[in-house]
């Protein structure tokens, strides 16, 4: 039939314009495309060099993130609470990332919530505010310096980005462009 022949073409698809990020990285990232990993992460780390303060780190694995996010949120004051799976101390500004298996008080799996207040506590995202109660916050919330790669697709992160692990064996292109094409300009990024 008509329909089946459809399916059987091969479709290709260029994209030509990058809402995101800049020139540098839509150009990086069609490169991944036809590259290997090899190749792409010494071009990577010619032209991401960013040594900007506090960025957010995408790593590939769990333990790894865990590690970062202590050690980043060990240098702030804060009410210490045991979070999902990490200690967390919990100060105004601090950003925590849904980790919530169904929307939960309006919270949601791998959004970003800001912390505006500790009494009560209250939490906004890009659309509303939220008072939450400590325990949720234990058991709905965890630390967002570091997120997984998996965990950051389909978000933009703003301000600067460092990726992580480059240089293990797991590590493919499809990581690289992953993580490279969650910034906003290539200037903020950096290579690990």
């Amino acid at each position: 039939s008509a329909a089946s022949d459809v399916y059987k073409r091969q479709v290709k698809i260029t994209l030509t314009m990058n809402k995101r990020s800049d020139d540098v990285i839509h150009s990086f990232c069609t490169e991944c495309r036809t590259k290997s990993k090899e190749e792409m992460v010494l071009k990577a780390r010619e032209i991401f060099s960013s040594e900007a303060q506090d960025p957010t780190h995408l790593v590939l694995s769990n333990y790894k993130r865990r590690k970062l996010n202590v050690e980043a949120n060990e240098k702030f004051e804060g009410l210490l609470i045991e979070g999902v799976d990490t200690p967390m101390r919990l100060y105004k500004g601090l950003m925590l990332q849904g980790c919530t298996p169904s929307k939960s008080r309006g919270i949601c799996n791998g959004i970003l919530y800001e912390v505006i207040s500790l009494f009560p506590l209250i939490v906004k995202d890009e659309l509303d505010e939220y008072e939450v109660t400590l325990d949720f916050c234990k058991k709905n919330f965890k630390l967002a310096y570091a997120r997984t790669i998996f965990q950051a697709q389909s978000q933009t992160i703003h301000g600067p980005l460092q990726i992580h692990d480059v240089d293990n064996p797991i590590f493919n292109v499809r990581h690289l462009l992953t993580a490279v094409s969650r910034a906003t300009h290539h200037s903020l990024v950096s290579i690990k």
